[in-house]
């Protein structure tokens, strides 16, 4: 698979562990669109509660989970997009994404992420959803 990040000339720089695009060549390649992941166990018991730390950990495994079971890994997931219910999370999320990428993105090849917060999410005592495009080589 060829993929390239871009870090463009004229556009503020990241502010962390991601990129401000991804550039992938699909002639021999799959895409993998990862729904969004929450703090649900494999059992559907919930994670759920005040633990922003906890859950950012089991949202993380489920997507390892989810992309393995497609065929793919973290390396090869060329965009993400965070959902967050509290605005007072951010700084700790971005603490916590950074080190994740740091182990998960070796390279420094970081996916572009966007971090969008919400009222809420689907399951009220959730405060995190993630979702992952990949993109594996044939």
């Amino acid at each position: 698979m060829d993929r390239r990040v871009v870090h463009p000339a004229g556009a503020t720089a990241e502010s962390g562990r991601w990129s401000h695009a991804s550039v992938v060549d699909l002639s021999n390649a799959r895409l993998v669109f990862a729904a969004g992941q929450t703090a649900r166990r494999e059992d559907g018991s919930t994670l759920a509660g005040d633990d922003f730390d906890g859950q950012f950990q089991l949202v993380y495994e489920n997507l390892d989970a989810v992309l393995a079971a497609a065929g793919a890994s973290f390396g090869d997931v060329v965009s993400m997009r965070t959902f967050l219910t509290r605005a007072d999370d951010i700084a700790r999320f971005r603490h916590l994404r950074d080190t994740a990428h740091d182990a998960r993105f070796p390279t420094g090849d970081y996916p572009p992420n966007t971090l969008v917060v919400v009222d809420r999410l689907a399951e009220p005592d959730m405060l995190l959803e993630i979702e992952a495009i990949a993109v594996v080589g044939r």
